[in-house]
């Protein structure tokens, strides 16, 4: 975990702005790159919660890329 994490830091510090480390037991969470709130809060291979809405951040309003599902 500990190397997954560095590779992360090292992603962001590029100017990465989705970066999450996935498919681990651990939490791994992609936070907004305008506000750097948790939009999409995973554990393990689920999705426990999507705050994205209509594309964006609902705290901000920065556009997030993706395709979105607000159902």
């Amino acid at each position: 975990m500990e190397t997954l994490y560095c590779a992360r830091d090292i992603g962001l510090a590029a100017g990465l702005r989705y970066v999450y480390i996935g498919n681990v037991a651990e939490e791994a969470n992609t936070a907004c790159p305008g506000c750097g709130r948790v939009l999409v809060r995973r554990r393990g291979y689920w999705i426990a919660a999507n705050r994205v809405r209509e594309g964006r951040c609902p705290d901000c309003g920065t556009g997030i890329a993706g395709v979105w599902d607000d159902a």
